[in-house]
């Protein structure tokens, strides 16, 4: 193991474990109205740090196991859906997920309902019966609903969509 790769490893433990810590007080606080927010500047702070450590050592790592890790920790971090309750995520509208503005317009179009918790009550068959939407574009959210821990063909028992009684 190189001196490079033992720093570098040491700055990542400490990051780690601040997000331990944050973790926890995070959750002493979920119980408040602003957790979320409070949550997301955490991510937005460990995501700064983690970048800097990238920009630090980007000459010393580059196409490494190192470099591949900090990026995977970077993405975690970008996460937007990390520390969202499920139903925060079932009450997304369709229109804020991170998707090409033609695949949200084609899911808008074909489902009067708007929301991910609706959404991801449909089966892969239905939706990819919606004309114009192929594979590809299946795969792509597929795979944003993903980062949600979320998935086509899910039962949410009692879920109500926003507004309705």
């Amino acid at each position: 193991m190189t001196e490079t790769t033992i720093a570098l490893l040491g700055r990542v433990i400490e990051i780690r474990t601040l997000e331990s810590r944050l973790d926890a007080l995070c959750n002493q606080l979920s119980h408040g109205k602003d957790s979320y927010a409070i949550a997301k500047g955490v991510r937005a702070g460990l995501a700064d740090a983690t970048r800097s450590l990238l920009g630090e050592y980007q000459n010393k790592i580059q196409r490494t196991p190192e470099q591949r890790y900090l990026e995977g920790l970077l993405a975690h971090y970008e996460n937007p859906y990390l520390g969202m309750s499920p139903n925060q995520k079932y009450n997304l509208k369709i229109k804020d997920l991170k998707l090409p503005e033609t695949v949200v317009s084609l899911l808008e179009n074909h489902f009067p309902d708007r929301y991910v918790g609706e959404l991801v009550q449909r089966t892969e068959k239905e939706v990819l019966e919606i004309d114009g939407f192929g594979r590809r574009t299946f795969d792509k959210v597929n795979t944003e609903l993903a980062r949600m821990n979320l998935r086509f063909g899910m039962e949410i028992s009692g879920y109500r969509r926003p507004g309705s009684p």
